[in-house]
């Protein structure tokens, strides 16, 4: 599940202000190369120089919803790292419009595929 990092302006971990809005994922135990500290948990944070794995308090990690009309980021497959307009959502299944240059396509993508970047860029 996506979660958006909030509220850690104010934490007085000073480190974690940078990732203020950032998209992020549990990091499955599996792919954990150290436990987190007691309280935190593991996350993956999407950035422009791509994912950082981070610890944090679970306090600051708000579950991500989507919306239609707002611009979404691939996060997996040939399209990473792409940009696109959330057109549509049925349950988990989202459509996705990409624009290049004056002609528009649609795709389907996984909502667990997308992240939302809420005026990010």
């Amino acid at each position: 599940m996506p979660f958006q990092i909030r509220g850690v302006v104010a934490s007085e971990d000073k480190s974690l202000a940078k990732y203020a809005n950032c998209m992020a994922r549990t990091v499955p135990l599996t792919e954990r190369k150290f436990d987190p500290p007691e309280g935190e948990v593991m996350v993956s944070v999407a950035r422009k120089a791509g994912p950082k794995i981070i610890t944090v308090n679970p306090w600051y990690l708000v579950p991500w919803e989507p919306l239609v009309d707002g611009k979404v980021m691939v996060l997996h497959g040939l399209l990473w790292g792409v940009v696109g307009v959330l057109k549509a959502q049925n349950g988990d299944q989202c459509v996705v419009t990409f624009k290049v240059d004056d002609e528009s396509r649609d795709m389907e993508f996984v909502q667990k595929d997308l992240a939302g970047l809420d005026g990010q860029i």
